[in-house]
C-alpha cells in the first residue's frame, strides 16, 4: 500500500465520519429544541380570559386609565378588571366620558 492510497482512503474514511456527525447532530439539536419548546411552553401561565356581558350598566364598573394609557374596566361587584391597550382604550374611555357628561349636562 502507498502513501497515496492511503490517503484518498482516510480522506474517504474521515468524510464519512463527518456526514453522518453532522447528520447526528442536526437529528439531536431538532429533538433538544423540541423537548425544550414543550418544556418551556408548557410552564407558560396560561391567563383564563374573562367574559364581559354585551350589556354592561355603567354604574356597575368603573373607568382607569393608567401610566401607559391603557384603559382599565374594573367590576365594582368583584374587583375583577380588564386591561386594554392605549389606541382602543382610549376610545372606550372617550366613550365612557362622553356618556357620564351626557347624563350630568341632561342631554
Amino acid at each position: 500500500m502507498n502513501y497515496l492510497s492511503m490517503k484518498q482512503d482516510t480522506t474517504t474514511a474521515l468524510k464519512a465520519v463527518a456526514t453522518y456527525a453532522v447528520g447526528t447532530a442536526i437529528v439531536v439539536g431538532a429533538v433538544t429544541l423540541g423537548i425544550a419548546y414543550g418544556k418551556y411552553s408548557s410552564k407558560l401561565e396560561k391567563k383564563p380570559t374573562m367574559i364581559i356581558q354585551p350589556s354592561i350598566k355603567l354604574k356597575n364598573i368603573s373607568v382607569a386609565v393608567n401610566e401607559r394609557k391603557e384603559i382599565l374596566i374594573i367590576d365594582r361587584n368583584t374587583g375583577e378588571y380588564l386591561t386594554y391597550e392605549d389606541s382602543v382604550g382610549m376610545v372606550i374611555f372617550n366613550m365612557y366620558a362622553g356618556r357620564i357628561y351626557a347624563a350630568q349636562s341632561g342631554k
